[in-house]
C-alpha cells in the first residue's frame, strides 16, 4: 500500500513538472519572437534615421563644414556601427 502511494506521487509531481517546463518553454518563445521583433524595428528605424540624415544632408553641406561635418560623420558612423552590432545578435 505504501509503494502505490510512493508510486502515486511521483507520478504526480511528474506531471506537475511536466506541465510547468512546458509553460516555461511557451513563455520563452514568446519573448524570443518579441526579441525577434524588436530587433528587426530597431534596425529599419536606424535605416531610416540615417537615410533621413542624408536627405537633409543632400547636398553635403554639413558634411564638408568642419565642426558640423565631423559631428555628422560621427553620428552616421554610430549608428552604422549600432546597426551592425544588432544584426550580429543572433
Amino acid at each position: 500500500m505504501l509503494v502505490y502511494s510512493l508510486i502515486a506521487i511521483i507520478i504526480i509531481l511528474l506531471i506537475f513538472g511536466f506541465i510547468i517546463v512546458r509553460n516555461l518553454l511557451i513563455q520563452t518563445e514568446r519573448l524570443d519572437d518579441k526579441v525577434i521583433n524588436t530587433k528587426k524595428q530597431m534596425v529599419n528605424m536606424l535605416f531610416q534615421t540615417i537615410g533621413e540624415m542624408r536627405k537633409v544632408d543632400e547636398r553635403g553641406a554639413f558634411e564638408k563644414d568642419d565642426e558640423v561635418g565631423v559631428s555628422f560623420k560621427m553620428i552616421i558612423e554610430l549608428m552604422e556601427t549600432l546597426t551592425n552590432e544588432i544584426n550580429g545578435i543572433e
